[in-house]
């Protein structure tokens, strides 16, 4: 393999690493079934574009990250739309009155539902609500 080669692989691994860590942050929750929107969102500092409340975001409940992360194994290691086969606890968060971060207020909801996730070199990197319009397949 060639050096140019290897460069590309290494930014195009640590660009899907870092993508990761990001939807890690926005999105799963280990270990926990009771937050609350406000809380985890003020401690993980999860904001939109602007700095502001974001909008929409869902957190997705799990014992085992695995069961994420290996939605992006295989055939699916650079797809979109990649719909799991097993529901997971998630909760949905709304804001209310949109406001300066962080003093955010939420609705919250919760649900049980498959996700839909966007693979990049075998890591999910973006969630999909189901306000996106997306085709999301097994």
């Amino acid at each position: 393999m060639s050096l140019s080669a290897l460069v590309m692989l290494g930014i195009l691994l640590s660009f899907s690493a870092h993508g990761y860590a990001n939807f890690r942050n926005d999105h799963i929750v280990v270990n926990q079934t009771n937050i609350t929107c406000r809380d985890i969102e003020e401690r993980r500092n999860i904001t939109n574009d602007h700095g502001n409340c974001k909008e929409w975001n869902t957190f997705i409940h799990t014992t085992n990250e695995r069961d994420i992360t290996n939605l992006c194994n295989g055939r699916n290691r650079n797809r979109d739309g990649v719909l799991s086969h097993n529901t997971f606890p998630l909760t949905e968060c709304h804001v209310t009155l949109d406001g300066a971060f962080p003093n955010c207020r939420f609705n919250q909801t919760k649900l049980k539902e498959q996700i839909c996730v966007k693979c990049v070199n075998s890591w999910p990197v973006h969630y999909y609500s189901r306000r996106e319009n997306i085709t999301c397949t097994v």
